[in-house]
């Protein structure tokens, strides 16, 4: 039998030779210790061309796999083999070796997981062996853990889910040692799957790794390789578990945004072993000029820096004096150059004007900075009003060329004074013009006096389109800054323009059980919920629903005065149907 390891590595060098290396490991007879070392080098030389197509013609993976599933005592034997701790044994790496592939599948990994005190026992004194060995245990613990995460959420009162019995930042030491000589990636997720509670995050700050992965995520590269989404969700891991009530402000959809999102809910934290770590990573990422733009357009960085300024006790004079500078650097960064008016434009223009400051809008609010986004979307309302009425005038001017042909969509005071919209269906006639009605569809015949030219359906319909939009955002501008009374009022003027508009309905009737103005709230989730029934909009049916509960709790304890509309709310309650 051979059992020496230069004669098996001699066996890959041959289709027959691979062959009989499987049967090693298919051989349910076979010692442990010729499997474990034939088995570290099929993995070790799975990517050769000629091994693997004879593993995967003979499947030897997947039945290695179903015996281990079969007999846990093999992972049993592996793991209390002398040589597993003995960096002088030849069957040291490919011990190791096997481990590391096992713990990728399921199964094979719970069987590692009960051996979990034996694994860390070696990894703590094998910490100062050869990075050989060291990466092959470190790859094993996080393949491990990141294969059984959902299975060991269910241990989060243990310390780190149970793998560690006692000294949890001995332990952060190790994961970092083993980081820094092999650079696993997966350390990270490692952190992120195993930290629970609040002194297993400060045993990670106390223990230096979160300040090594923040000089990491410097360096671009890093940045965009694997590590840089990993490093963002323990950031916002951390915060889940220090600050599970704090809202986080994310804004924009890319990593760099969120990471500054996130990196500065950490850096306002009040916890010492927070910010301590985290003043050092700031003056690493002002010094260097992407980074300091990534924080720094951040619309919170400036209240990161004030906040950690106020523990003068902690900072050196050079680290003030840099935190100092930085946020004069995003102040003037920060300055808003409001627009003016746009005159004379066309209503193809004006609508393009409107829109991009409708995008410089979007990107403030994105922001945090609704003022701003306020006046940009009022602004682009403006726009659109003005060059509206331009448009119209020089329609209607005395001396225009536009006349009442067919087609022409015109504006028909009546006698009693109200207004209606028609298509002018022949030509004018002794001072007269027929038209069709757009409300009713009926034939009329008008004079011309009556009739004025207005805006055709193409342009009307998106003209109201971007102003109901705006009119929305604007809204939830004035809502953040606690302008409800505003904000009722830009959306009545958008539904004005668009009555049946679903958002707007449902955005006024929340803002209106805000602030008590329960008829109206009513009257709007009313509206709302026929038109969602129209439209087959069950999710917003089912806000509507969560909504009007809320709405008939405060009636209820209203005057009795207002028994009768408790009554109206009830009963048109029982007539909504929400469909799961």
């Amino acid at each position: 039998m051979d059992s020496d390891y230069d004669e098996l590595m001699a066996l890959l060098e041959s289709q027959d030779g691979i062959q009989r290396l499987i049967s090693y490991v298919q051989n349910t007879e076979q010692d442990i210790t010729v499997q474990a070392n034939v088995f570290g080098l099929l993995e070790e030389y799975c990517e050769d061309s000629l091994v693997a197509e004879e593993l995967h013609s003979s499947k030897v993976l997947y039945f290695a796999q179903f015996r281990c599933l079969s007999n846990a005592k093999l992972i049993d034997k592996v793991v209390t083999r002398k040589e597993l701790g003995d960096v002088n044994e030849g069957l040291h790496l490919p011990i190791w070796r096997c481990l590391a592939a096992w713990a990728n599948h399921d199964l094979l990994a719970n069987s590692l997981w009960a051996n979990k005190a034996e694994l860390i026992a070696h990894a703590f004194a094998l910490r100062h062996s050869p990075i050989s060995t060291t990466s092959l245990i470190c790859a094993t613990i996080v393949s491990m853990v990141i294969t059984l995460r959902n299975k060991i959420q269910g241990q989060e009162e243990l310390l780190f889910c149970g793998l560690v019995s006692q000294d949890a930042q001995e332990f952060c030491g190790l994961i970092k040692q083993f980081y820094v000589f092999g650079g696993n990636a997966g350390c990270s997720d490692l952190i992120r799957h195993l930290v629970t509670y609040k002194t297993e995050v400060k045993a990670v700050f106390n223990s230096g790794l979160v300040r090594l992965w923040g000089k990491e995520w410097i360096n671009e590269e890093k940045r965009e390789s694997e590590f840089g989404p990993k490093w963002v969700a323990l950031l916002l891991h951390f915060i889940g578990i220090l600050h599970p009530k704090r809202p986080l402000l994310h804004y924009g959809s890319d990593m760099e945004n969120q990471w500054a999102s996130a990196f500065c809910a950490l850096g306002l934290s009040p916890h010492k072993f927070v910010w301590m770590e985290i003043v050092p990573m700031i003056s690493d990422i002002l010094g260097h000029p992407q980074t300091r733009r990534i924080f720094l357009a951040h619309a919170h960085a400036s209240g990161v820096l004030s906040w950690l300024l106020t523990k003068r006790e902690s900072l050196t004079e050079s680290v003030r004096l840099e935190f100092e500078d930085a946020i004069i650097s995003q102040s003037a960064c920060n300055l808003i150059e409001l627009p003016e008016l746009p005159i004379g434009l066309t209503l193809s223009k004006a609508l393009e004007k409107a829109d991009s400051f409708k995008e410089q809008g979007n990107r403030w609010f994105g922001m945090g900075n609704y003022t701003a986004a306020r006046h940009f979307y009022r602004i682009a309302l403006s726009t659109l009003k003005v060059a509206e009425a331009s448009t119209l005038q020089d329609l209607n001017s005395p001396g225009s060329s536009h006349t009442f042909s067919i087609g022409a969509r015109v504006k028909v005071r009546c006698a009693d004074s109200s207004i209606k919209f028609a298509m002018v269906s022949d030509d004018p006639s002794n001072g007269k013009v027929e038209v069709i009605f757009d409300e009713s569809g009926d034939d009329g015949v008008v004079y011309l006096h009556q009739c004025s030219h207005c805006l055709s359906l193409k342009d009307q319909a998106k003209l109201e389109a971007l102003q109901i939009s705006l009119c929305m955002n604007q809204a939830k501008c004035l809502s953040h800054l606690r302008m409800l009374a505003e904000a009722i009022e830009c959306l009545t003027f958008g539904l004005n323009l668009v009555p049946e508009h679903l958002p707007a309905l449902y955005l006024r009737g929340l803002l209106c059980l805000q602030t008590m103005q329960l008829k109206q709230s009513k009257d709007d989730f009313y509206q709302a919920n026929a038109i969602a029934i129209k439209l087959k909009d069950k999710t917003t049916q089912t806000e509507i629903h969560r909504a009007w509960k809320k709405l008939k709790v405060l009636i209820a304890q209203r005057k009795k005065a207002d028994k009768k509309l408790v009554k109206e709310m009830m009963a048109y309650l029982d007539t909504i149907a929400i469909e799961g």
